[in-house]
C-alpha cells in the first residue's frame, strides 16, 4: 500500500540488470511497470477511499496546462491524478531530490517506474527547476505543489516563487485544485492512511493572459512573486468555497451595470420566428434584489423589466449566478450537466431555457 501511495514499484522485476552506476531498466519493462502501478493506484482510490471530485467541468481538454495543488500528504499526487482522470494519465509531479532521489536504491526504482521530476530545494530557480522546465517544454502535464513541501499542520502555507518561475517560463495557463481530507488520512510522518473520505475541488482555469496582465512593468523576481500570490489566492478561494478574488470584482461590476446593459440589449436580438407562443422568463441571478429580472416575449415584441413577474408565474425560471448568466448571453455558453446536478444552475424547464437561447440568437 505504501509503495503505491508513494509512487514506487511494489515488486522487483527480474529483467532489470545492475550496472556500476545503478540499475538499467529496459524501456518495455519501465512502461509495463508504470502501467501496473497506475492501475493499482486507481484501484486504491476507487476501492479503499471514498473520493468526491468537484469541478471536473473546468478541466481544459486538449490543452497543456500547469496543475497546482495544496500539499499535506503523500496521498496528494495520487488524488490529483485520480481527479483529473484521462486528461492526465501520465501526470508528472515535482518531487524533492533530497527525499525521493537521495540514495541510489531510491533512484533505481523512482526513475524507471514513476513520473516524479527531481527538484533541488536549494540553489537558483534555474538550476533547481531545470528538469521541470524540460518536461513542460516536452509537452507534459506537470503537477506543482507550490508550498514546496508537505504542510506539517494541514494548513495552507505560502507559495514559493518557483511556481511563478515555471508559469512565466512556460507561458501556460494554470489549473488549481484544493485537496481536502488527505492530511487527516495520512499526515506527514505516517505510513498508512487511517481515514477514507477525500475531496478534490478543481477550480476554473487561470489563463496565461490574465497572469501576464498582472506583471506588466515588474522585474523577474516581482513577476514570479505576483504570479505565486494570485495562484495562492485561487487555492484559498477553492478551500473556502468562494470565487477567485478578481472574479468577485468582475461580478460586482456586472451587478452594478452589466445586467442592465444585457437586458436592455436583449430585445434588439429578438428572433420572432423562433418564438412559437408568448413566453415569460424569470431570472434570479444572485441574492441581491437587483439580480431579479423578468423577460416577456410575444408576437408584438419583447419587454425586459427588473423584478419578479407581475400578474402570474413565469413559464421558465432560471436561477444561477451573474457570471454564468453573462457567459450564457455574451459567450453562447451552455451550462454543463454537472452545473445542473450540483445546483449552480437551476431551472424548472430546460427546454424553455434552450428556447431562450434560440429566441434571442445566443
Amino acid at each position: 500500500l505504501c509503495a503505491l501511495i508513494h509512487g514506487k514499484s511494489p515488486v522487483v522485476l527480474p529483467t532489470v540488470q545492475e550496472e556500476d552506476d545503478g540499475l538499467s531498466v529496459p524501456e518495455f519493462v519501465s512502461t509495463w511497470g508504470r502501467r501496473l502501478i497506475g492501475n493499482a493506484q486507481s484501484a486504491l482510490y476507487d476501492r479503499v477511499f471514498k473520493v468526491t471530485v468537484k469541478g471536473r467541468e473546468h478541466i481544459p481538454r486538449n490543452e497543456q496546462v500547469l496543475v497546482i495543488s495544496n500539499h499535506s500528504s503523500h496521498l496528494d499526487m495520487g488524488l490529483v491524478k485520480y481527479a483529473l482522470g484521462d486528461y492526465a494519465p501520465n501526470l508528472a509531479a515535482l518531487a524533492a531530490s533530497d527525499y525521493f532521489f537521495d540514495t541510489q536504491y531510491k533512484r533505481d526504482f523512482v526513475e524507471p517506474f514513476t513520473n516524479l521530476i527531481p527538484v533541488e530545494r536549494t540553489g537558483t530557480l534555474e538550476r533547481s527547476l531545470r528538469h521541470a522546465e524540460s518536461a513542460l517544454d516536452n509537452g507534459q502535464i506537470v503537477l506543482v505543489f507550490p508550498e514546496g513541501t508537505r504542510s506539517s499542520s494541514g494548513e495552507l502555507q505560502e507559495f514559493k516563487h518557483g511556481v511563478g518561475y515555471l508559469q512565466q517560463k512556460s507561458k501556460l495557463s494554470v489549473l488549481p485544485l484544493f485537496l481536502r481530507g488527505t492530511y487527516r488520512a495520512m499526515p506527514k510522518g505516517s505510513a498508512v492512511p487511517t481515514r477514507r473520505n477525500l475531496t478534490a475541488v478543481i477550480g476554473p482555469l487561470i489563463t496565461a493572459e490574465f497572469l501576464g496582465s498582472k506583471i506588466d512593468g515588474k522585474n523577474r523576481a516581482e513577476a514570479y512573486g505576483t504570479v505565486a500570490n494570485h495562484l495562492h489566492q485561487a487555492v484559498v478561494a477553492l478551500r473556502d468555497g468562494s470565487v477567485y478574488p478578481w472574479l468577485q470584482v468582475a461580478t460586482a461590476k456586472a451587478t452594478d451595470d452589466g445586467l442592465t446593459a444585457i437586458f436592455e440589449d436583449l430585445p434588439s436580438r429578438f428572433v420572432p420566428e423562433e418564438l412559437t407562443k408568448p413566453t415569460t422568463w424569470y431570472f434570479s441571478l444572485g441574492d441581491k434584489a437587483d439580480g431579479k429580472w423578468t423577460l416577456r416575449a410575444n408576437s408584438e415584441g419583447v419587454t425586459a423589466v427588473p423584478g419578479r413577474p407581475q400578474g402570474g408565474a413565469a413559464d421558465c425560471v432560471l436561477k444561477t449566478d451573474i457570471r454564468t448568466f453573462t457567459r450564457i448571453v455574451r459567450e453562447s455558453y451552455v451550462p454543463s450537466f454537472a452545473e445542473f446536478t450540483d445546483g449552480r444552475v437551476k431551472t424548472n424547464d430546460p427546454n424553455l431555457l434552450m428556447k431562450f437561447k434560440s429566441v434571442f440568437g445566443l
